[in-house]
């Protein structure tokens, strides 16, 4: 019987369809078997175009063609001549439905998700071979077969083992993809921008005070006018950092950082190294800087297709 199917782009892996209506995954063989699967799916550029994988009770069977490879996971009593032919059928289909520049620029994964009808109907007639009208074409690939018969890789080919364990059985904490945020709007252009901009004076600005013994013309010989700018300088750096990339804390980092340069502004301008003006322009950038770091949200995952 065959138990799950999946078309993946070979040249990077990404999965292109696969079958969803998965009835087997309480069974942990099937779905050790399955993951297995998923495992050989992203490296098949890495074998032969026409390879089997012998497992506990199942055998996955894969071919590769057009830069599209196409699994197969069945019981291991199935037929392979049956497999490799359900595989040539979704390949025929397949490329007659999508070209290949349709495939070649394809970004999302499972992008033909909706090839999963044919692969159903497919399925749901290879599971009843005694009512497959296709014995001339099975003969001669089975003949096909006995003249190039696939290549046998191991579960090692597909997953190395490591201190002699695979993979599967390491504790390992699976992390996920990283979170990333939605592209940025004009605004938030807009506010990394002046973020730099101003970043760029007060750095300029702290290490021109500290590079002279005397900082007069900042009204008063201490340093600290020189710091103060430099610290300025790194928490716009810092706001900037929160504007382009994603951070686990960035609301409460973005209020914290909001925070230090308003009393950091009403610090400089008490101490008269600023005007009125200078000083309301910082606080608009630093708080156009913050509201636009709060109002930016994170990308939307594609859909799972509980595949």
């Amino acid at each position: 019987m065959i138990l799950y199917a999946m078309i993946m782009r070979a040249r990077d892996g990404m999965p292109l369809s696969a079958t969803t209506d998965c009835n087997h995954d309480a069974n942990k063989n099937v779905k050790e078997s399955k993951r297995l699967m998923k495992v050989l799916a992203r490296k098949t550029s890495r074998f032969p175009d026409r390879c089997n994988l012998k497992l506990n009770g199942h055998n996955i069977y894969f071919s590769t063609t057009g830069g599209v490879s196409y699994l197969v996971l069945c019981e291991s009593s199935y037929l392979s001549v049956l497999a490799f032919s359900f595989l040539n059928e979704l390949a025929k289909e397949f490329t007659t439905r999508y070209d290949e520049r349709k495939i070649s620029e394809s970004r999302r994964p499972y992008s033909f998700i909706e090839f999963d009808n044919i692969i159903h109907k497919t399925r749901q007639r290879y599971n009843k071979p005694q009512t497959l009208s296709t014995k001339v074409n099975l003969s001669q690939l089975s003949a096909d077969i006995k003249a190039n018969p696939p290549a046998v890789i191991t579960s090692e080919d597909v997953e190395p083992m490591q201190n002699g364990y695979g993979k599967a059985n390491l504790s390992t904490v699976s992390v996920g993809p990283s979170a990333k945020l939605e592209p940025m709007s004009w605004c938030t252009v807009i506010s990394v921008i002046s973020t730099l901009f101003l970043a760029s004076i007060d750095m300029y600005r702290g290490i021109s005070a500290l590079s002279v013994s005397s900082i007069e013309e900042y009204d008063g010989p201490s340093p600290v006018h020189g710091l103060l700018f430099l610290f300025e300088g790194a928490l716009q750096c810092f706001q900037f950092y929160l504007l382009v990339y994603y951070s686990r804390y960035r609301l409460l980092e973005s209020w914290a950082a909001v925070g230090m340069m308003w009393l950091l502004g009403f610090a400089g301008w008490s101490w008269a190294v600023r005007d009125t003006l200078q000083l309301v322009v910082r606080l608009v950038v630093t708080s156009a800087a913050h509201g636009c770091t709060l109002l930016r949200p994170l990308a939307k995952k594609a859909p799972n297709y509980n595949v």
